[in-house]
């Protein structure tokens, strides 16, 4: 059986209501390699107004911090970058060192991001 995923809302997995799924398919094989729920219209919007708090919270966070958070999330990327170029070659259908580019060119996305403090002063100080 395909392994089911749930809702992820304000920092958790949360059951659907749904009884529907959809199906998410290696477009290689056609296999099901997993199921997301068709969800809700209530829980459609519940998962819109987190996002717009946690933008709000998130705005607030100083660029230093923020920083700090993307580095960690970088360093993510780097330990756990064959699985996660596995999963897209499972997702994509893409061969593995195509995913592991892809992984690369994230990993690169926020290499850039982590460089905000010295972007955010500008072209002159």
């Amino acid at each position: 059986m395909a392994f089911q995923y749930k809702n992820f809302i304000n920092g958790k997995w949360v059951e659907s209501a749904s009884t529907q799924r959809f199906d998410v398919k290696c477009p290689l094989t056609q296999d099901v390699i997993a199921q997301v729920p068709l969800s809700t219209n209530a829980e459609f919007d519940e998962a819109v107004a987190n996002a717009k708090d946690t933008f709000t919270t998130w705005s607030q966070v100083p660029i230093s911090t923020r920083v700090r958070y993307m580095l960690k999330y970088q360093a993510l990327l780097k330990e756990h970058s064959d699985e996660l170029a596995a999963l897209v070659t499972k997702e994509h259908g893409k061969s593995l060192v195509d995913s592991a580019g892809d992984v690369f060119r994230g990993y690169e996305v926020v290499e850039h991001a982590c460089s905000f403090t010295s972007l955010s002063q500008g072209e002159s100080i």
